[in-house]
Parts: structure tokens; C-alpha cells; sequence
């Protein structure tokens, strides 16, 4: 409800929803958010919501303007409730996206793996250090922790986008060092492309057949890439003293 542009609230909703939208949509609302809550002084919305428009933006041609963005935060110490490892892990991937710093880029996962997670996030990072050894040709490191992902599955994650990333980028391992798991990783890949709509399934069918795909999939960087850096993103859902202060404000 566009009456309701005058209340934080408004914006705190309105952040919550670019998750369902086109990346350009996504992006200019969350800077639309990121704008307002700077302006009220809300710290830890601001924080969080560029958190989230890094994200996004590192889906695109753009990912060195999204690597500054974490950078800066996590220097300037913007969100002291926001793991570093996940700063340090999203640096990382900014770089995996840009195919550059690789040494950095191992540098900070293994730095990032050493901070307490889920094992959900630490799977994550562990995908990014196999992507960022396998690039660097490392694969004698690389085929350890390969091993340690594929004794420990996917089993407890069935999101797609989950089993996407997980399966991407064992392939692209696979197919690197010609493991003899390379038809097993394809096929679960094509299963996936099979079950999963959408972007994603069109993704997959340019993965494994080499179709060209539109610039407006989502997920066409992966695609163009044949390896997903998979990002933490911090969707911390309560309201901080801040915004609670704001809204207040503007109920007086």
C-alpha cells in the first residue's frame, strides 16, 4: 500500500518480498529500503538489507561492485550480530563468480570455516573450498573434501536450490579430475532438471546440453560458470530496538 511509504514497517515488509522477484525488480527495491533506512537511522535494517542486495547483485555482471559491499561492511564492523563467517565466506564467492584471487578466495572459506555454523552453512563453504581448489588445480586438497561432502550427502537439505549447488558443483569436480562419479553426479543433476520448474530447470538443461540461456534466468551465471558459489545470506527476522524505535515514532 503506497499510503503506507511514510512507516518503516513498509520498508522492513517490502525487503522481505524482493526474495520472490526478477533480480532488476529486487535490486532497485532493496536500495529503495536501503536508502530509507539510512536516512531514519536504522542501523541493523540498513546493515541487513545491503547485506541482501550484495547478494543479489553478485548474481550479475557485478560481482566485484557486490565484493566491496561485503568488504566495507565487514571492516566497518556495520552488523555486529552478522557472523563474520558469513562476510568472509561471501567475499569468497564474489571472487569464485569473477574467476580471480583464487588463493584469497581459499583463504577466506578456510578462514570462514573456522567460525562455530550450522551444518547447512558449513556444507556451503565446504562447496565453495572444493570450487576454489578444483579452479586453482589444487585437486589433491580437493579430492579430500570431496570425499567428506559425498560421504555426507545432501540428505538433510531437499530444497533445490540446495540440491542445485550441491550437485553442480560435485559434477564440476568430477568432470575436472574425470572421477568415476561423474555419470552418478550428472544423473542426479538431470533428475533435478527434471523435478525442479522454471529458471532452475532451464538452467540445468543448459548445463548438461550446452543450450544457450537467457540473461534474465536467474540462474544463468551458474550456467555460464558450470559452478555455483553459494552465498549466506542474513535474514535475521525480529525487530531490532531501532526500527521498533521508529515505529514508534510515527505512532506518536
Amino acid at each position: 500500500d503506497e499510503s503506507l511509504k511514510d512507516f518503516p514497517e513498509y520498508y522492513w515488509i517490502k525487503k522481505q518480498r524482493t526474495v520472490f522477484l526478477p533480480t532488476p525488480e529486487a535490486l532497485s527495491e532493496l536500495a529503495e529500503c536501503i536508502n530509507y533506512f539510512d536516512e531514519c537511522g536504522c542501523a541493523a535494517p540498513y546493515a541487513r538489507t545491503r547485506i541482501t542486495f550484495a547478494l543479489r547483485l553478485a548474481t550479475t555482471e557485478r560481482a566485484s561492485d557486490s565484493y566491496e559491499i561485503f568488504r566495507n561492511d565487514y571492516e566497518r564492523g556495520y552488523d555486529p550480530l552478522c557472523p563474520d563467517g558469513y562476510y568472509l565466506n561471501d567475499m569468497a564467492a564474489c571472487l569464485l563468480m569473477q574467476n580471480k584471487d583464487l588463493s584469497n578466495a581459499v583463504s577466506l572459506i578456510e578462514d570462514a570455516l573456522m567460525y562455530p555454523a550450522t551444518h547447512y552453512e558449513q556444507t556451503l563453504k565446504k562447496c565453495n573450498l572444493l570450487i576454489a581448489l578444483s579452479l586453482c588445480r589444487r585437486y589433491a586438497e580437493a579430492s579430500d573434501l570431496f570425499e567428506q561432502l559425498y560421504a555426507a550427502g545432501e540428505k538433510t537439505y531437499q530444497t533445490d536450490a540446495f540440491r542445485h549447488l550441491y550437485r553442480t558443483n560435485m559434477l564440476m569436480y568430477c568432470t575436472r579430475t574425470d572421477d568415476s562419479r561423474k555419470a552418478e553426479m550428472r544423473a542426479l543433476l538431470e533428475d533435478l532438471g527434471r523435478e525442479a520448474s522454471g529458471d532452475m530447470s532451464e538452467c540445468v538443461k543448459s548445463q548438461l546440453e550446452g543450450h544457450p540461456i537467457s540473461n534474465s534466468n536467474r540462474y544463468a551465471y551458474v550456467a555460464k560458470r558450470g559452478y555455483r558459489p553459494g552465498f549466506i545470506g542474513f535474514w535475521q527476522m525480529q525487530m531490532d530496538h531501532e526500527l521498533v524505535n521508529a515505529l514508534l515514532a510515527h505512532s506518536l
